[in-house]
């Protein structure tokens, strides 16, 4: 075989092997894309269950305790009130879990335009950390960057519900929930 054979020999198969690593790399490469995304999916649809279970009514509409609760939702008829939320509140977060059949950390709160809606001294609902009787609190800019320094992935769920508190009238806000794994 001549030089020139040899070269064309030596620069194919040379090719080849650069393709077959190419196409290696890429295939690992979508692998892990594939893969990393099936977590945050799982974690996005708990977050739409969680909402919608929410922003629907409960069973019974008033709560009179926590063993009377059926099935949770914070709708009585179509509005979120107050009295709802205090009753919310003062459930313990790990009975608030299951009664949302979930075994992952969330929070929810309220949102107006760009401000937080207090309800009762309130701001959000759920994740507590410091594992008081009931759940949520009022200081929820300390507590989301403890929530983000503690997961690495968050799944927001958003949606429209109206709310009344106190005598003021039902108005619309946004009840926004994040789930995560603990």
């Amino acid at each position: 075989m001549n030089k020139r054979g040899q070269a064309m020999v030596i620069g194919f198969v040379s090719f080849l092997v650069i393709l077959f690593l190419f196409v290696q790399l890429f295939v690992s490469e979508y692998t892990n894309i594939s893969f990393d995304a099936k977590p945050y999916q799982v974690l996005q649809s708990e977050a739409v269950r969680i909402g919608k279970t929410l922003a629907s009514p409960s069973s019974p509409y008033d709560w009179v305790s926590i063993t009377d609760i059926q099935k949770m939702g914070l709708l009585k008829e179509d509005t979120i009130t107050n009295t709802t939320m205090a009753a919310y509140a003062g459930l313990p977060y790990s009975k608030s879990k299951l009664l949302l059949g979930t075994d992952r950390d969330y929070l929810f709160y309220f949102q107006e335009d760009k401000d937080l809606v207090f309800v009762d001294g309130q701001v959000y609902w759920g994740y507590n950390p410091d594992n008081f009787a009931g759940n949520g609190g009022d200081d929820f800019v300390a507590l989301f960057s403890q929530v983000e320094s503690l997961s690495s992935t968050l799944a927001k769920d958003e949606r429209f519900v109206k709310l009344k508190v106190d005598n003021s009238s039902a108005r619309i806000v946004r009840l926004i929930v994040y789930v995560w794994d603990p």
